[in-house]
């Protein structure tokens, strides 16, 4: 989604001839994750990941009915990008929370190469789309693929669905398997 949301906005710069003015567009991206950031750390308690990643999904989608000169796409991009970086940070806290101390660092780098996949496989796709469909399209197909895998990761986040790796423990009668000592089988 991120990068994504990056080539879309390269090729809507492009397409209104003004692509010189693309680094300060992305600073401003960038200045609005990080202020996103800011907040997201300074809050004692902040908004859950899936939230996040559905904020950040949801508002890049209206990005593309943006037309005008560079600083108004620019203004635009500053709500979709005021959750990059607390979704990025969330994720990762998440992650460390999920798993034992033991393995976080493996973890760490199954989220890290997890990441660099979607960029990965999403960079072509939106590519794909931005070459068909123009800069529109590319910013609505960067939202839905974010909304995509936002559901996908809600359902494996489904309470009471056994997750890969757990095992379930069964559950037993009251007082079953429970050990009991000499004393307080004698003493009665």
């Amino acid at each position: 989604m991120l990068v994504g949301t990056e080539l879309a906005t390269v090729a809507a710069l492009r397409e209104s001839g003004e692509v010189a003015w693309t680094g300060v567009v992305i600073a401003v991206m960038c200045a609005a994750s990080l202020a996103g950031g800011l907040v997201h750390g300074a809050v004692s308690r902040s908004l859950p990941q899936p939230v996040l990643m559905v904020a950040l999904a949801v508002l890049v989608l209206p990005v593309g009915l943006v037309s005008g000169p560079w600083w108004v796409l620019a203004l635009a991009l500053i709500p979709s990008n005021l959750p990059c970086a607390p979704t990025l940070a969330a994720t990762t806290e998440s992650v460390s929370r999920l798993v034992p101390h033991t393995v976080r660092g493996e973890a760490m780098g199954v989220q890290d190469s997890a990441t660099r996949m979607g960029l990965a496989l999403g960079s072509p796709v939106v590519g794909w789309v931005l070459d068909h469909a123009g800069p529109a399209w590319g910013f609505a197909a960067s939202g839905l693929g974010g909304l995509t895998l936002a559901a996908v990761g809600a359902l494996l986040l489904v309470p009471g669905r056994p997750r890969p790796g757990r095992r379930r423990l069964r559950s037993t009668p009251a007082g079953a398997g429970r050990a009991v000592s000499g004393s307080a089988a004698t003493t009665g």
